[in-house]
């Protein structure tokens, strides 16, 4: 999955639209963005995801020097994810979370 692809999956959960009045770009909570946000950036993954989620965790791995995991929970879905930054971590764990839980 492309990051593009991870960040339309994470934008679709948090409630962003595909806006179409005048200008094309997406919404949500009434505002409209010419384009995503950034979901692999911390203070966007704090804004719009986190309060969605029933536990969180982005630390250092220990076993592979410079990588970072994040944990992330939905309901019972509970999924880890890898990255090169606490924000790609946090991301691909909440992206597997989603992923799996539409499955159900």
């Amino acid at each position: 999955m492309t990051d593009k692809e991870k960040n339309e999956v994470i934008a679709w959960w948090a409630g962003f639209r595909p806006y179409y009045f005048g200008v094309h770009g997406w919404m949500a909570e009434g505002i409209v963005f010419e384009e995503l946000p950034d979901f692999t950036d911390l203070t966007t993954l704090f804004k719009w995801c986190v309060p969605k989620l029933d536990h969180i965790e982005v630390a250092t791995n220990h076993f592979d020097t410079g990588k970072y995991y994040g944990y992330a929970c939905i309901e019972h879905t509970r999924k880890l994810g890898y990255g090169d930054t606490p924000g790609e971590a946090l991301r691909d764990a909440i992206v597997s979370a989603i992923r799996e839980g539409d499955d159900s």
